[in-house]
């Protein structure tokens, strides 16, 4: 079981290849953006977000957080996130209140990412090697919160901001699942 975490997430790699490969769009373009562009892209997206968030619903919940006993405080964000996940993924980055019930879900699940690996850091007795990767990639996210959020130019580079912040989540969850 500990294996189907890096499953979903060679499987949400590929998705994200994949989608903006196929569904081309420019470097501002967020995934969701790439995926509103066409009936297929958004159908092939919300199956694809779906199928990986379960997967990863079910590593974590079955082997992920029994074996590093996280808590119910944990638990519950991560369930939280999960649903962020497969709502925003079955609602279209599309003007109106789609585009505002989208985001809302990503900030949320984005937000309880980062907190939800600060927890890992702070709380779990880890190895320092884990913490230590645990402590990059976490930084990573929150530039990447931080450029988009306040500096200008970096909504140009969207795509690429969106990919580092969910790389360096998924890494921490590799690192604390395969070198704690």
């Amino acid at each position: 079981m500990q294996h189907l975490g890096l499953i979903a997430i060679l499987l949400a790699w590929f998705f994200f290849v994949f989608l903006t490969r196929k569904w081309r769009g420019s470097p501002s373009m967020s995934l969701s953006l790439h995926a509103a562009s066409s009936p297929q892209a958004f159908l092939f997206s919300a199956i694809m977000q779906t199928i990986c968030g379960i997967l990863l619903l079910v590593f974590m919940y079955v082997w992920f957080i029994p074996t590093l006993h996280l808590s119910v405080m944990y638990t519950v964000s991560f369930a939280v996130t999960s649903i962020c996940l497969v709502l925003a993924a079955w609602i279209a980055d599309v003007p109106g209140r789609k585009h505002l019930a989208h985001n809302t879900l990503i900030y949320i699940m984005g937000v309880l990412l980062i907190l939800m690996n600060g927890y890992l850091i702070v709380f779990v007795g880890l190895s320092v090697l884990v913490k230590t990767v645990l402590v990059l990639t976490t930084s990573c996210m929150v530039v990447t919160v931080l450029l988009f959020s306040f500096v200008k130019w970096s909504k140009n580079n969207f795509l690429f901001l969106q990919l580092v912040f969910l790389v360096s989540y998924h890494l921490s969850i590799l690192a604390a699942t395969y070198l704690h």
